[in-house]
């Protein structure tokens, strides 16, 4: 009798943050998301001059609350002393990137604390592997996802004119499709992957997110980012899929619809290949990368290829036009690997691998519960999605991708029931 108690007590028992470790998550996020709302509107241009510097002081103190509150919930622990010898090995190799290059000029630490996708921030994302990894503050990270989603819709609707500009030389319209979905909307492909947790509103919002994500890429003709949409709503189905065996309606339905929606969806685009969709079908067989990445090839020596060439690298790459001007030197290349081999070398995209594999294949194959699961098909994307877009950026994908690797290494994570984290997470 004692002993049922005992477990009817645990089972009842729903762990808490502790008062300092819930305040400053909290204001991490909120922190985090003004810092991510300002810099997406930023890129927008429709910021009226005489308020740029106030939408900038507004993005700094943001981004100050934030340091300082990562900066306490930091915890030097870890799973086990492969993860620490890789990680801290990692985090150096990071740091010794942020030194080469780095210039001491007013105007440049400027742009390089503002600019979330090519600033200074991206090398220091991997420190939130070290922030208490408890299921209840996980929640949270829930909770920011939906709040980013919700400025996507609202974001989607101001420049709708635009999203929907019909002719493919409209550089804004193409701009604010990538950053409003990798900044905003993306994130919540994370809700799919772990739908157990989530109540149906929650699921169902995050779904129509996805596709409306997807829907506007195939408009201004984003194949990369089609891609990363796709994917998302695939592997997240093949959760749903093998999570619910016993469910035979649910699993039936879901094929009916998804046909249903495939079969549309081939009418429709049918109908509209010259219209809507004219950009999409203009672009399908195109090769925009193949001249970009023979001049990369082209230029980097082989001690470039083995320790980059630090946080300013740049390569030859004459006549890319970008808008505002003609290139000559580039410092981006729009494969994440590449990205990463230009910065820090091949020794950076290792170190990657060896600390992230492992996280993926214990998520995968050695947890209890769809929570680590969900967390290493997110790493598994997030990977796969570096082979045709630059994904570590300082948004909140690339901050789950170090999240979920802390979730997969966790054992007080990974042993855990479905039961015991939908008690703390609903």
């Amino acid at each position: 009798m004692a002993h049922s108690l005992t477990n009817n007590q645990d089972f009842n028992h729903k762990s808490k943050l502790s008062g300092k470790t819930d305040l400053f998550l909290n204001l991490f996020w909120f922190g985090f998301v003004i810092y991510t709302i300002i810099y997406t509107i930023s890129i927008t241009g429709h910021i009226p001059f005489r308020l740029i510097v106030m939408f900038q002081i507004v993005q700094i103190s943001s981004m100050f609350l934030f340091l300082i509150s990562a900066f306490m919930l930091l915890q030097i622990r870890f799973a086990n002393n492969y993860l620490r010898i890789t990680y801290v090995l990692y985090c150096c190799w990071q740091l010794s990137v942020v030194i080469r290059g780095f210039i001491f000029d007013v105007e440049y630490l400027k742009t390089s604390l503002l600019d979330a996708w090519f600033g200074i921030f991206i090398y220091f994302v991997p420190l939130i592997l070290l922030f208490p990894k408890e299921i209840a503050g996980y929640k949270k990270i829930f909770n920011v996802i939906v709040i980013l989603a919700g400025f996507y819709l609202f974001f989607d609707l101001i420049f709708i004119k635009e999203l929907l500009y019909p002719y493919g030389g409209n550089r804004l319209a193409q701009s604010l499709v990538e950053y409003f979905s990798r900044n905003l909307s993306i994130p919540c492909g994370f809700i799919l992957l772990t739908y157990l947790y989530h109540t149906n509103k929650k699921n169902l919002f995050s779904l129509s997110i996805v596709i409306l994500t997807f829907l506007f890429a195939a408009v201004r003709a984003r194949r990369s980012l089609m891609f990363m949409a796709i994917t998302l709503l695939v592997t997240s189905y093949l959760v749903f899929y093998f999570s619910n065996r016993g469910k035979i309606m649910k699993i039936v339905f879901s094929v009916i619809m998804i046909l249903s929606l495939g079969i549309y969806g081939a009418y429709i685009y049918t109908l509209q290949k010259s219209g809507v969709f004219g950009l999409l079908t203009s672009r399908m067989h195109e090769d925009t990368r193949s001249g970009v990445i023979n001049n990369f090839y082209r230029d980097m020596s082989t001690t470039d290829w083995l320790i980059g060439r630090g946080v300013n690298g740049q390569y030859y790459c004459p006549g890319i036009d970008e808008g505002n001007r003609i290139t000559t030197y580039r410092i981006v290349i729009e494969t994440g690997y590449l990205q990463i081999i230009l910065k820090g070398g091949l020794i950076s995209l290792a170190l990657l691998f060896i600390i992230s594999i492992p996280a993926m294949i214990k998520g995968l194959f050695r947890s209890n519960n769809s929570f680590s699961k969900g967390a290493a098909i997110w790493i598994f994307w997030f990977l796969m999605n570096l082979y045709s877009s630059v994904g570590n950026a300082f948004i909140l994908s690339y901050l789950l991708f170090w999240i979920s690797i802390g979730i997969c290494y966790e054992p007080g994570i990974i042993t855990k029931t479905d039961d015991e984290i939908k008690r703390e997470l609903l």
